[in-house]
Protein backbone atom coordinates (compact mmCIF):
# COMPACT_ATOMS: atom_id res chain seq x y z
CA UNK A 1 0.00 0.00 0.00
CA UNK A 2 1.03 3.37 -0.28
CA UNK A 3 4.01 5.32 2.17
CA UNK A 4 1.17 7.15 4.45
CA UNK A 5 -1.47 3.87 5.22
CA UNK A 6 1.72 1.76 6.17
CA UNK A 7 2.70 4.32 8.56
CA UNK A 8 -1.20 4.89 9.59
CA UNK A 9 -1.19 0.93 11.20
CA UNK A 10 2.40 1.86 12.97
CA UNK A 11 0.86 1.54 16.93
CA UNK A 12 4.53 1.12 18.57
CA UNK A 13 4.73 3.76 21.49
CA UNK A 14 7.21 7.00 20.70
CA UNK A 15 10.13 7.26 22.33
CA UNK A 16 10.60 9.83 24.50
CA UNK A 17 12.33 12.75 24.55
CA UNK A 18 15.60 13.44 26.51
CA UNK A 19 17.05 16.33 28.12
CA UNK A 20 15.60 19.53 30.07
CA UNK A 21 14.73 21.24 26.90
CA UNK A 22 12.89 18.00 25.21
CA UNK A 23 11.26 17.11 27.87
CA UNK A 24 9.63 20.73 28.50
CA UNK A 25 9.25 21.53 24.87
CA UNK A 26 8.12 17.94 24.18
CA UNK A 27 5.63 18.24 27.12
CA UNK A 28 1.79 17.81 26.02
CA UNK A 29 1.00 20.98 27.85
CA UNK A 30 3.83 23.03 27.01
CA UNK A 31 3.59 22.27 23.50
CA UNK A 32 -0.12 23.85 23.56
CA UNK A 33 0.88 26.10 25.59
CA UNK A 34 3.82 27.81 23.48
CA UNK A 35 2.77 26.19 20.05
CA UNK A 36 -0.75 27.27 19.64
CA UNK A 37 -2.13 29.44 22.64
CA UNK A 38 0.94 31.80 22.98
CA UNK A 39 0.98 32.11 18.90
CA UNK A 40 -2.83 32.90 19.20
CA UNK A 41 -2.03 35.54 22.00
CA UNK A 42 0.13 37.49 19.67
CA UNK A 43 -2.39 37.56 16.94
CA UNK A 44 -4.80 39.24 18.94
CA UNK A 45 -2.64 41.39 20.76
CA UNK A 46 -0.54 42.32 17.28
CA UNK A 47 0.29 46.01 17.13
CA UNK A 48 2.94 46.33 14.39
CA UNK A 49 3.37 43.31 12.56
CA UNK A 50 0.85 41.79 9.70
CA UNK A 51 -2.01 44.41 11.22
CA UNK A 52 -1.75 48.13 13.11
CA UNK A 53 -4.14 50.74 14.31
CA UNK A 54 -1.34 53.43 12.57
CA UNK A 55 0.92 53.55 9.91
CA UNK A 56 2.00 50.49 7.96
CA UNK A 57 2.47 46.78 9.69
CA UNK A 58 6.25 45.72 9.13
CA UNK A 59 5.04 42.22 7.45
CA UNK A 60 2.00 43.99 5.83
CA UNK A 61 2.37 42.75 2.42
CA UNK A 62 3.21 38.81 3.63
CA UNK A 63 -0.20 39.33 5.95
CA UNK A 64 -2.18 36.54 4.09
CA UNK A 65 1.14 33.46 4.15
CA UNK A 66 2.16 34.87 7.50
CA UNK A 67 -1.71 33.91 9.21
CA UNK A 68 -1.61 30.84 6.44
CA UNK A 69 1.85 29.67 7.68
CA UNK A 70 0.57 30.23 11.40
CA UNK A 71 -2.93 28.55 11.12
CA UNK A 72 -1.34 25.41 9.46
CA UNK A 73 1.06 25.33 11.90
CA UNK A 74 -1.45 25.69 14.86
CA UNK A 75 -3.49 23.21 13.55
CA UNK A 76 -0.50 20.11 12.29
CA UNK A 77 0.63 20.70 15.61
CA UNK A 78 -3.26 19.97 17.40
CA UNK A 79 -3.93 16.88 15.05
CA UNK A 80 -0.10 15.75 16.09
CA UNK A 81 -0.33 15.60 19.58
CA UNK A 82 -3.59 13.50 20.65
CA UNK A 83 -3.47 10.75 17.69
CA UNK A 84 0.49 10.77 17.16
CA UNK A 85 -0.04 8.86 13.89
CA UNK A 86 1.63 9.34 10.60
CA UNK A 87 4.80 10.50 12.12
CA UNK A 88 6.87 10.94 8.93
CA UNK A 89 4.03 13.20 7.56
CA UNK A 90 3.79 15.16 10.86
CA UNK A 91 7.51 15.25 11.20
CA UNK A 92 7.45 17.58 7.72
CA UNK A 93 4.89 20.33 8.82
CA UNK A 94 5.92 20.02 11.94
CA UNK A 95 9.59 20.96 10.71
CA UNK A 96 7.75 23.72 8.65
CA UNK A 97 5.91 25.04 11.65
CA UNK A 98 9.58 25.51 13.25
CA UNK A 99 11.11 26.68 10.40
CA UNK A 100 8.79 29.79 9.87
CA UNK A 101 9.16 30.48 13.82
CA UNK A 102 12.88 31.19 13.10
CA UNK A 103 12.37 33.44 10.27
CA UNK A 104 9.58 35.12 12.00
CA UNK A 105 11.56 35.72 15.14
CA UNK A 106 15.06 36.26 13.30
CA UNK A 107 12.83 39.01 11.37
CA UNK A 108 11.02 40.70 14.22
CA UNK A 109 14.65 40.62 16.68
CA UNK A 110 16.17 44.08 16.31
CA UNK A 111 12.29 45.71 16.88
CA UNK A 112 11.53 42.80 19.65
CA UNK A 113 14.70 44.74 21.39
CA UNK A 114 13.75 47.78 20.90
CA UNK A 115 10.20 46.93 21.95
CA UNK A 116 11.68 45.75 24.95
CA UNK A 117 11.30 49.43 26.58
CA UNK A 118 7.41 49.21 25.71
CA UNK A 119 7.41 45.26 27.91
CA UNK A 120 4.75 44.41 24.80
CA UNK A 121 8.21 43.98 22.96
CA UNK A 122 8.51 40.94 24.77
CA UNK A 123 6.01 39.21 22.27
CA UNK A 124 8.47 39.91 19.61
CA UNK A 125 10.47 37.06 21.22
CA UNK A 126 8.41 34.19 21.71
CA UNK A 127 8.29 32.85 17.57
CA UNK A 128 11.73 30.98 19.52
CA UNK A 129 10.11 29.45 22.27
CA UNK A 130 7.60 28.17 19.38
CA UNK A 131 9.96 27.14 17.06
CA UNK A 132 12.06 25.09 19.86
CA UNK A 133 8.69 23.51 20.65
CA UNK A 134 7.96 22.58 16.84
CA UNK A 135 11.14 21.61 16.98
CA UNK A 136 10.88 19.19 19.59
CA UNK A 137 7.66 17.73 18.44
CA UNK A 138 8.74 17.16 14.82
CA UNK A 139 12.03 15.45 17.15
CA UNK A 140 9.29 13.09 18.99
CA UNK A 141 7.24 12.45 15.32
CA UNK A 142 11.07 11.00 13.82
CA UNK A 143 11.90 9.20 16.81
CA UNK A 144 8.12 7.43 16.55
CA UNK A 145 8.25 6.16 12.97
CA UNK A 146 11.50 4.44 14.12
CA UNK A 147 12.76 2.32 11.25
CA UNK A 148 9.51 3.44 8.93
CA UNK A 149 10.23 7.09 8.95
CA UNK A 150 9.98 8.13 5.27
CA UNK A 151 12.11 11.20 4.16
CA UNK A 152 10.38 11.70 0.96
CA UNK A 153 7.51 11.70 3.13
CA UNK A 154 8.34 14.49 5.61
CA UNK A 155 10.07 16.07 2.84
CA UNK A 156 7.01 16.22 0.34
CA UNK A 157 4.90 17.56 3.67
CA UNK A 158 7.58 20.12 3.97
CA UNK A 159 7.22 21.15 0.27
CA UNK A 160 3.02 21.92 0.98
CA UNK A 161 3.59 23.39 4.31
CA UNK A 162 5.74 26.34 2.41
CA UNK A 163 3.95 26.07 -1.17
CA UNK A 164 0.17 26.73 0.20
CA UNK A 165 0.85 30.02 2.37
CA UNK A 166 3.39 31.12 -0.78
CA UNK A 167 0.83 30.36 -3.39
CA UNK A 168 -1.98 31.74 -1.36
CA UNK A 169 -0.35 35.16 -0.83
CA UNK A 170 0.60 35.23 -4.73
CA UNK A 171 -2.67 34.96 -5.96
CA UNK A 172 -3.96 37.32 -3.35
CA UNK A 173 -1.33 39.87 -4.46
CA UNK A 174 -2.20 39.61 -8.35
CA UNK A 175 -5.70 39.17 -8.39
CA UNK A 176 -5.79 42.60 -5.82
CA UNK A 177 -3.22 44.57 -8.05
CA UNK A 178 -5.25 43.11 -10.88
CA UNK A 179 -8.26 44.67 -9.47
CA UNK A 180 -6.93 48.26 -8.59
CA UNK A 181 -5.81 48.66 -12.13
CA UNK A 182 -9.55 48.38 -13.08
CA UNK A 183 -10.52 50.48 -11.09
CA UNK A 184 -8.21 53.24 -11.45
CA UNK A 185 -7.62 52.86 -15.31
CA UNK A 186 -10.67 51.28 -16.73
CA UNK A 187 -13.74 52.47 -17.24
CA UNK A 188 -17.41 53.03 -15.43
CA UNK A 189 -17.66 49.23 -16.22
CA UNK A 190 -14.55 47.97 -15.12
CA UNK A 191 -14.78 49.96 -11.81
CA UNK A 192 -17.41 47.89 -11.13
CA UNK A 193 -16.00 44.43 -12.23
CA UNK A 194 -12.94 45.72 -10.26
CA UNK A 195 -14.52 46.22 -6.85
CA UNK A 196 -16.61 42.62 -7.63
CA UNK A 197 -13.00 41.11 -7.65
CA UNK A 198 -12.02 42.35 -4.82
CA UNK A 199 -14.85 41.26 -2.80
CA UNK A 200 -14.77 37.98 -3.83
CA UNK A 201 -11.29 37.75 -2.23
CA UNK A 202 -13.10 37.82 1.08
CA UNK A 203 -10.61 37.39 4.36
CA UNK A 204 -7.35 37.54 1.79
CA UNK A 205 -8.02 41.33 0.62
CA UNK A 206 -6.40 43.91 2.91
CA UNK A 207 -8.39 46.91 2.47
CA UNK A 208 -5.88 49.19 3.51
CA UNK A 209 -3.91 48.54 0.08
CA UNK A 210 -6.51 50.80 -1.10
CA UNK A 211 -6.04 53.58 1.39
CA UNK A 212 -2.31 53.50 0.51
CA UNK A 213 -2.79 53.57 -2.91
CA UNK A 214 -5.47 56.74 -2.41
CA UNK A 215 -2.77 58.29 -0.38
CA UNK A 216 0.01 58.20 -3.08
CA UNK A 217 -2.41 59.37 -5.79
CA UNK A 218 -3.23 62.96 -6.89
CA UNK A 219 -5.50 61.97 -9.85
CA UNK A 220 -8.63 63.45 -8.23
CA UNK A 221 -11.05 60.64 -10.43
CA UNK A 222 -8.83 58.27 -9.49
CA UNK A 223 -9.41 58.94 -5.16
CA UNK A 224 -12.69 59.24 -6.26
CA UNK A 225 -12.91 55.72 -7.51
CA UNK A 226 -10.39 53.96 -4.63
CA UNK A 227 -13.20 56.09 -2.13
CA UNK A 228 -16.55 54.93 -3.73
CA UNK A 229 -14.43 51.31 -3.74
CA UNK A 230 -13.61 51.33 0.09
CA UNK A 231 -16.91 52.47 1.46
CA UNK A 232 -18.80 49.84 -1.16
CA UNK A 233 -15.95 46.82 0.67
CA UNK A 234 -16.08 48.20 3.50
CA UNK A 235 -19.09 50.91 4.58
CA UNK A 236 -16.38 53.17 6.22
CA UNK A 237 -15.17 56.41 4.56
CA UNK A 238 -11.24 56.22 3.17
CA UNK A 239 -10.08 59.25 4.26
CA UNK A 240 -11.11 58.74 8.12
CA UNK A 241 -9.01 55.55 7.49
CA UNK A 242 -6.00 57.50 6.11
CA UNK A 243 -6.38 59.72 8.80
CA UNK A 244 -6.18 57.06 12.07
CA UNK A 245 -3.38 55.32 10.18
CA UNK A 246 -1.12 58.46 10.06
CA UNK A 247 -2.32 59.49 13.54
Amino acid sequence: MSQVSSEAVDSSPPSKPTGRAATLFGNPIAAVALGIVLPLICLVLDPIVFRTTFGQPILGSYKVSGNGFMAISMLTLAAWLPARRLPSLFCGFLLGGCAFAVVLGGVLLPISVIGLFAIIGILGFSPFLTAATFWYCAQNARDAAGDRFKPSLAAIAFFIFVALPIGTQAYASYTTERSIDMLVIGSEQSTERGIRHLEMLGPLFDADVLVWRYDETDSEMTRDRLAKAYRELTGNDIQDRLNRLLD
